[in-house]
């Protein structure tokens, strides 16, 4: 990899990155208020989850968006927007579903000459700034895009985490080397976060390392029926921190900064998650990134020509 940074790395850079006054943003309102279709895949669709969060809104990803359209129509939907960091991809496709509806259509990305913009007009299209990192790491780009709608400050965050994370993950960094699976507790506000800090389990370590993230509440319905001494419990919630119910053995608690916003649980979140990758010398991530990135177009290219073809269902 010509980029070998780490995980963390990229999220300390990425917070610095954004927090330089030219690298601020903001995000239009997308649209008339009333009811919005978003759509993207993997992060992307998590990330549009936070941002639309309080928008009347219908979610779908590459898999789902026909269906959605077809039976989500109403009340109106008069606007969509596509999510995707690079516009490539299987963004094309969606842009044009949404056009081939009638909707208003926009495009959130970071990539100026993104290929899902070509159809739409320059006020249709919204870009947020980013810079290299490796592949799937995808923290300056979704990171930058939460920034733009929360406006939190990324300068706050990153002191946050060097100042109170980084000293607590160095003083347990044992627990990280030595545990055989990981469990991630957040608080409900961040269920969609939740989602991002999974994927992120899976692209670096695939099935290699067992990682699960869920709320307290939802962990309280079986999910710790079958218990393992080596699973380390590491709590993103003060409440659970400050009472654990869960995880009464080995466990991290990362403090968390008062208020915390959706850009912040990402960005800590993450940074842990990089720690992890740190405690793991088997570097799996990095041994097969260069291999998957050489066939990555491919596979996307082939599930949707297959998809295409099938009579099923």
């Amino acid at each position: 990899m010509e980029d070998a940074r780490l995980l963390h790395e990229v999220v300390l850079d990425a917070l610095e990155f954004h927090a330089r006054p030219g690298n601020r943003r903001s995000l239009p309102p997308f649209g008339a208020p009333g009811r919005i279709f978003v759509l993207g895949s993997g992060n992307a669709f998590a990330a549009g989850r936070i941002i639309f969060r309080d928008r009347d809104a219908v979610f779908a990803d590459e898999g789902q968006y026909a269906h959605a359209l077809e039976v989500k129509r109403e009340p109106r939907i008069e606007c969509g927007v596509v999510i995707s960091s690079s516009g490539g991809k299987d963004a094309p496709d969606l842009v044009k579903a949404l056009l081939d509806a009638r909707l208003e259509t926009y495009l959130l990305t970071c990539n100026e000459d993104a290929p899902a913009a070509c159809p739409l007009d320059d006020a249709h299209v919204v870009c947020t700034p980013t810079q290299g990192e490796p592949i799937t790491y995808n923290t300056h780009t979704y990171l930058g895009m939460i920034l733009a709608h929360t406006a939190e400050d990324p300068g706050k965050i990153r002191d946050h985490i060097v100042r109170h994370v980084e000293p607590v993950i160095d003083q347990q960094f044992d627990d990280l080397e030595s545990a055989g699976a990981f469990f991630l507790l957040v608080h409900p506000e961040f269920d969609p976060v939740r989602e991002m800090l999974l994927t992120k389990f899976d692209e670096l370590f695939g099935p290699m390392v067992n990682g699960r993230c869920y709320t307290p509440e939802q962990t309280a319905h079986a999910k710790t029926l079958v218990p393992w001494d080596e699973e380390l419990f590491i709590s993103f919630d003060p409440l659970d921190a400050a009472d654990p119910i869960f995880g009464k053995g080995a466990r991290l608690n990362v403090p968390m900064p008062k208020p915390c916003g959706p850009a912040a649980m990402v960005a800590i979140g993450y940074y842990v998650i990089g720690r992890l990758q740190e405690a793991r010398t088997e570097d799996w991530f990095r041994k097969n990134a260069d291999a998957y990135k050489a066939i990555q177009q491919s596979l996307i290219d082939r599930v949707k020509a297959a998809r295409a073809a099938s009579n099923w269902p």
